[in-house]
């Protein structure tokens, strides 16, 4: 089913993946799932939104969390 994810995913213009597909080994049932899996991708941005954060914010206090350097 590796291939099958990895056929959707190149033809959605995504390269260099590796895909592992757990349970369902039936191709059009694949295909569904991976197809329902990239419509739900959120940007950062959007992320940040739902958390109630600000891109400078996080970005600052990423900066913190790593230390000195």
């Amino acid at each position: 089913a590796g291939n099958t994810i990895r056929a959707v995913l190149e033809a959605a213009g995504v390269r260099d993946n590796v895909a592992k597909s757990l349970g369902s080994s039936n191709h059009a049932t694949v295909v569904k799932a991976t197809l329902q899996a990239l419509a739900s991708l959120r940007t950062s941005a959007q992320v940040l939104a739902d958390r109630g954060k600000k891109k400078e914010k996080a970005i600052e206090s990423d900066q913190e969390a790593a230390g000195p350097g």
